[in-house]
């Protein structure tokens, strides 16, 4: 499968089979220039306008925004409910974990979590092979927070998503204080990786995307 990061919390994951699916897709009114991409269906872990903007996705032939279990192009989807803040949802409202599994690799896409996974948070994720996880803190779990799911979920492959950069205008934590956190990570010049369950690292590995 390939995953491209898009900037914020939008990613292209394409799979073996060759469902497309796109993250969170942002409007442009966070700095980023206006995105345009095709896939064929849509996760929205949340209704804000960085995470919700559908227009930007071409030949979309549908959304998942509600928590449950769905099978669709030989990949199953799962959404699991949590909160978008650490008091239970009571500033920001609810948060969808969305998890992809093609029968090969499986990915998770954490949203905007807003706190720590409970144990019946953690169980109902499940296994996770590949870890989007935001770490810009502010709106979601900071650089510690964001370590703390890592080592909850024990995933073999980490990708850092909404935090600081140059395009973005919100005023998140960049990466750095992640991979201080974390214990470091390799930083790469593409926007996109390619893997297989063959080719998932044996240890943990963090990989830092370049958001073009």
């Amino acid at each position: 499968m390939k995953i491209r990061w898009l900037g914020h919390a939008a990613f292209r994951l394409t799979f073996a089979g060759g469902a497309r699916f796109v993250t969170d897709p942002y409007a442009p009114n966070i700095g980023y220039p206006p995105l345009r991409v095709a896939a064929d269906y849509v996760t929205k872990s949340h209704d804000h306008d960085d995470h919700n903007n559908l227009a930007a996705v071409e030949g979309c032939r549908r959304v998942f925004e509600r928590a449950g279990e769905y099978r669709v192009d030989g990949v199953t989807v799962k959404a699991v409910l949590t909160p978008h803040d650490d008091v239970g949802g009571a500033k920001r409202g609810p948060n969808l974990v969305f998890t992809f599994d093609d029968g090969d690799v499986r990915v998770c896409h954490l949203g905007d979590l807003g706190a720590p996974l409970t144990d019946e948070q953690r169980a109902a994720i499940g296994s996770v092979d590949v870890l989007l996880v935001p770490v810009g803190g502010v709106y979601t779990v900071d650089a510690r927070g964001a370590a703390t799911v890592c080592d909850q979920l024990m995933p073999r492959l980490i990708i850092p998503m909404h935090y600081r950069t140059a395009s973005l205008i919100y005023r998140l934590a960049a990466v750095d204080a992640f991979l201080d956190a974390i214990g470091g990570g390799e930083r790469l010049s593409d926007s996109e990786i390619e893997l297989t369950r063959a080719s998932l690292p044996a240890e943990r590995r963090v990989l830092v995307l370049n958001h073009g």
